[in-house]
């Protein structure tokens, strides 16, 4: 009987095999279309799960492909297909050994079915190259490498037709290898507001979206597909799980979470996060993928996760000027998490809407590269207009195109890119520079300056022989040097962006030591890799007077120096080589065994159960380090890497103790205080007017700056408690305004329209006396100067636009140290120019209730009786909060239905904080409970 069964079973499965079909025949990256029929799709059942897996006829690999709904499958929005889009990776038979579906009608369907992969000349996907120049560069599936330099159009989809989509994706084709554009917007999704009755539109996706990314695909130009964060907002994972389904198979696809995260209508960094993890996991096949942030702003650390959702960072940091670009690139490459590429999305828009040549847009994007990153640019005429909002591609206004072209076809032809990592000018080989030129290198194969004016420079060549090719950019010409060595002495030309480099011809046999370059120290239980040039080559390496650590042979040679090696011991590393073997060269490094430094943490709010996430980091040179904790607090967790994240229950002073280790365990442990905030207070404006007493502040952040504020009485005359300060150190002005200490002050506003910001201020002399303002974050300029050793009022030239009722927060951030500020003053009335200091400041915000009143914000409303607080409209899964004003918890409490009543029956009368958290937001209101008891 078990035979039978056995036989029964195998027969089940041949005759299920047996009628399998040839789908397609599929050049390898290229993309199979595969259509199932499913269930009349309704409103009611947008999101069902359909997946197939396909396994290549090897065994391996098996990949699995998320499925869509497609309408009637020409177009239309009804009807009862679904699709499946496969990218063969190699050639051969790929069968569908699984199709699942939650609906049985997909369920199984097609199973045994196949898809001939064909040798092809494509590329395939995108992939970061971790083997070389420390991660900052793509490769091809096919081991190639291409550089990106990339334009946008933000709204192409949404103002042209499908002619123009198709001609906008050829143009731009010619002239880049990326174009970033949204993929959808409001056109994305049909139906109200609840994703339980919305689904896809079909029909856009069919007519416009599904051509763009197609003919990108036929010019091998990366679509950097925006996503539209308000849908996802809406409708949360089912609307990043259809586009991966959608568009995620395709090897030219990129993703882009949001256009300014941070702003318009923002998620907070957690949610940006969790959206990321999200779409990561539907994706196939592990397109590049990352989230563009606020203007003036790098990478934010606050969307780490571990493993991380991104394999790239974004910035939006305009700039024309090389050194800066380049020093972008830099510093963003180099926040956590590191070994990963980095793109200017917003280098520089040509046009009178920023203010940009061409040639400006060139020397910042050529600034990227030199700075070891990618950059784009676009055609801006006016704000929402034009190309870089509308398309309509046109290189002869758009003057950078052909410029950019020339740029990236010059880098393929002649630089192995891909090898090169940025050095400073100091440890570069090149001397008599110029400090806005930036330096890359392969050590001992390629070396690069680029320069962006004329200038005699010496290149320190290792031995051998070398050519010497200068690209200019802005001029299109490339003028070549061969046979050259030693110190040679060259002349960068009069050019905004010239790469100056430098390329090994024809090698030495004398035995030179290429790295570690001579000054570097080296740290005990650290991994060091040896490179040298020259014929028959050995090597020794050992600690002074001491034994021997590693030896061998070849160009190369990897050793860890012992973790017990003591400090400011020396280690020798020796080279032997030559046409005769007999030549020696040796190269000492000193040894520094520091023990790790934590550093306090910069400061953020922190608000009871709402997520947050600090990057911990610590100074010294046994990287990488450990990190790890005492017990920690419900809800927090501290990854090996260093990111604390989570959520606190409760409000207060928290003290976490964590621990560093380095590589040969030298250890640092700190106690950090966090300060959990129990509500977000604000200043009421009233009548178009708020008064703040400046040390009243609701939070101050150092930003990474060298000078923070703080308090000070020491000038007389200044009212209320005392003033804040930026004490006068001789340091210089803040970096910029993303980087500058900052003090907030939270105003609730009830009166829309222009207000005027006043400070009382006190300037000791020249070089102290100016502030950068701002509003939500967001740079409105600088305060106007004022100077004298005495209190006087100043108005910000720039008007504050506030549009709305609600809360806002003004920002004063640090421009000069030994600047001081006593009182602010937001007016509506243009006329008004205060005097003295005797100004009230306003009240705190809050609604006084004792009975029968009705608190409304946004579909949730409460009242508040005798004896009870009810409330109504609550979305599901809120948590309710009562706190009293010294930061007692008094109820805390998850809610699961829409309704809820607060009991207040012995609680004592006087003044609360109710709040109420959800996914979506916190709604916070000051209430005053007259006790019946």
């Amino acid at each position: 009987m078990k035979f039978k069964a056995l036989f029964v079973f195998f027969l089940c499965i041949s005759m299920h095999y047996l009628h399998a079909a040839e789908i397609s025949v599929s050049p390898i990256y290229t993309v199979s279309e595969i259509a199932f029929n499913g269930p009349s799709q309704t409103q009611n059942d947008a999101n069902l799960d359909f997946w197939v897996i396909f396994t290549h006829e090897s065994g391996s690999p098996s990949i699995k492909i998320w499925g869509f709904f497609d309408g009637d499958g020409a177009g239309n929005n009804t009807g009862n297909v679904f699709k499946v889009r496969f990218c063969p990776t190699k050639s051969g038979k790929w069968t569908i050994t699984d199709t699942y579906s939650n609906n049985a009608t997909l369920n199984n369907q097609k199973e045994g079915d196949y898809v001939t992969g064909e040798a092809s000349t494509n590329h395939g996907f995108w992939e970061v190259d971790k083997a070389n120049g420390g991660g900052r560069w793509y490769k091809r599936n096919d081991g190639s490498h291409q550089f990106i330099a990339g334009n946008t159009m933000y709204s192409v989809l949404k103002y042209r037709d499908l002619t123009g989509i198709i001609s906008d994706m050829n143009g731009n084709a010619d002239y880049y290898k990326k174009l970033r554009f949204m993929i959808d917007g409001e056109e994305g999704y049909l139906g109200g507001p609840d994703p339980a009755t919305t689904f896809p539109n079909v029909s856009f996706y069919n007519s416009k979206a599904d051509y763009a990314v197609t003919t990108a695909l036929g010019k091998d130009m990366v679509a950097d597909l925006i996503l539209y964060k308000a849908l996802y907002k809406t409708h949360g994972e089912a609307y990043v799980k259809y586009l991966a389904a959608r568009y995620g198979s395709y090897p030219n696809v990129w993703f882009c979470l949001a256009n300014e995260w941070d702003i318009k209508d923002s998620i907070s960094p957690t949610r940006a996060a969790a959206m990321g993890q999200q779409l990561r996991k539907y994706i196939p096949y592990g397109n590049p993928l990352s989230i563009h942030p606020n203007n003036g702003t790098g990478w934010n650390t606050a969307l780490n996760t571990t493993p991380a959702w991104n394999d790239h960072k974004i910035s939006q940091q305009k700039t024309k000027m090389l050194d800066v670009a380049a020093d972008y690139a830099t510093i963003n490459y180099a926040r956590i998490p590191t070994g990963i590429p980095y793109f200017n999305d917003e280098n520089g828009y040509e046009g009178a809407g920023d203010g940009y040549s061409g040639d400006d847009v060139v020397e910042g994007i050529v600034g990227s590269f030199a700075g070891g990153g990618y950059g784009s640019t676009a055609y801006k005429p006016a704000k929402a207009q034009g190309q870089y909002s509308r398309g309509n591609f046109n290189a002869v206004e758009h003057t950078a195109s052909s410029k950019l072209k020339w740029f990236q076809d010059a880098i393929d032809a002649h630089i192995d890119f891909w090898k090169l990592e940025p050095v400073t000018l100091a440890n570069s080989i090149f001397t008599n520079t110029s400090t806005p030129f930036r330096a890359l290198q392969e050590v001992g194969n390629q070396y690069i300056i680029v320069s962006k004016s004329a200038k005699t420079m010496t290149a320190n060549l290792p031995a051998g022989t070398w050519s010497l090719k200068q690209i200019d950019i802005i001029n299109k010409t490339i003028t070549t040097v061969n046979n050259i060595s030693g110190n040679y002495s060259f002349s960068s030309p009069s050019s905004r962006a010239c790469i100056n480099y430098f390329r090994l011809a024809v090698s030495s046999p004398s035995p030179v030591i290429l790295s570690p370059m001579a000054g570097n120290l080296f740290t005990p239980g650290k991994a060091y890799t040896a490179t040298g040039s020259g014929e028959n080559l050995s090597w020794n390496v050992s600690v002074v007077n001491g034994s021997v650590i590693a030896s061998g042979t070849g160009s190369s040679i990897n050793f860890t120096v012992p973790s017990d090696t003591p400090n400011n011991a020396q280690i020798k590393v020796q080279l032997t080589g030559g046409t005769n073997s007999n030549e020696v060269v040796s190269q000492n490094y000193t040894v520094v065994d520091d023990a790790p430094v934590i550093n306090s943490p910069s400061a953020q709010n922190i608000v009871v159960n709402t997520p947050f996430s600090i990057q911990l980091t610590a100074a010294g040179n046994g990287n990488p380090f450990v990190w790890s904790s005492g017990v920690l607090p419900s809800g927090i967790t501290l990854s090996s890497g260093g990111l604390l994240q989570g959520s606190f229950s409760s409000s207060g002073s928290k003290s976490i103790s964590v621990s560093v280790a380095d590589l040969d365990g030298d250890m640092d442990t700190k106690n950090l205080t966090i300060e959990v905030l129990d509500a977000v207070p604000s200043y009421c404006e009233a009548n178009g007017q708020v008064v703040i007493e400046a040390e009243n502040y609701y939070s101050k952040n150092m930003n990474g700056d060298q000078v923070g504020w703080t308090g000070g009485t020491a000038f007389t005359g200044f009212s209320g408690s005392g003033y804040m300060e930026t004490v006068n150190a001789g340091l210089p002005n803040a970096a910029g305004w993303t980087e500058a200490a900052d003090l907030s002050y939270n105003i609730t506003f009830s009166t829309i329209g222009n207000y005027y910001l006043w400070a009382l201020v006190y300037a000791p002399d020249g070089a102290s006396n100016s502030a950068n303002v701002g509003m939500d974050g967001n740079q409105v300029g600088t305060t106007s100067i004022g100077g004298g050793t005495s209190w006087s009022w100043q108005k910000h030239a720039t008007t504050f636009n506030v549009n709305a009722n609600g809360l806002k927060t003004i920002n004063i951030r640090r421009r000069e140290d030994g600047y001081a500020i006593d009182k602010i003053l937001l007016t509506n009335d243009a006329s008004l120019t205060p005097t003295g200091n005797q100004q009230a400041q306003n009240s705190m915000c809050g609604t006084n209730v004792t009975t029968n009143n009705t608190m409304v914000s946004k579909k949730k409303s409460f009242n508040i009786w005798a004896n009870r607080i009810y409330i109504t409209n609550l979305t599901e899964a809120s948590n309710l909060q009562l706190v009293s004003l010294d930061g007692r918890v008094i109820l805390n409490k998850i809610v699961k239905s829409s309704d809820f009543e607060i009991n207040t029956t012995g609680i004592a009368s006087g003044y609360y904080i109710l709040a109420i958290h959800n996914e979506e937001k916190t709604v916070r209101e000051k209430i005053h409970i007259l006790s019946a008891n």
